[in-house]
């Protein structure tokens, strides 16, 4: 029965102007994929750094010892 029967006009052009409105204000989905790719490349990128580089750079340059440098990683990752 829904099928056969129309919709009221006030219902018709309230959902005209929405989808008319969300077309033209929406972004692409390629925009979206893009910035969700590139977030993720920055997440990983610093992520790996701190976890992989940071006692390697902290002891070699800082001076601190292995255990501290571990330490100090291990806080700024639960920082984070």
């Amino acid at each position: 029965m829904r099928r056969n029967i129309g919709e009221t006009p006030a219902f018709a052009r309230v959902a005209q102007e929405t989808t008319s409105a969300a077309t033209s204000d929406a972004p692409a989905p390629a925009w979206l994929a893009a910035r969700a790719f590139g977030f993720t490349i920055l997440w990983s990128v610093s992520y790996y750094i701190v976890l992989a580089y940071m006692p390697t750079f902290l002891q070699q340059h800082v001076m601190l010892g292995r255990s501290e440098a571990l330490w100090a990683t291990t806080a700024g990752c639960s920082c984070w």
